[in-house]
């Protein structure tokens, strides 16, 4: 197993970047050979700070959120 075997996991910033700059499915197609997460608290910290852009993160189907933030869990 390569590093690259392992899920994506995304942190806010390029979220929402990508999101604000409507790109959100170019980074999606960038990484749409991955299984690509985050958690529930990044998607509290972007509804946050934009609404429309937690509602976009949040719609992308190539992305999944977990619910849990242990490390335990996103480590496995």
């Amino acid at each position: 197993m390569t590093p690259f075997d392992e899920p994506f996991l995304f942190d806010a910033s390029p979220l929402l970047h990508a999101a604000k700059a409507d790109r959100l499915e170019v980074l999606g197609d960038l990484v749409r050979d991955h299984d690509c997460l985050t958690t529930q608290s990044l998607l509290d910290e972007v509804r946050r700070n934009d609404l429309a852009v937690h509602i976009a993160v949040v719609r992308a189907a190539w992305i999944r959120t977990v619910p849990t933030d242990s490390l335990e869990f996103l480590h496995a």
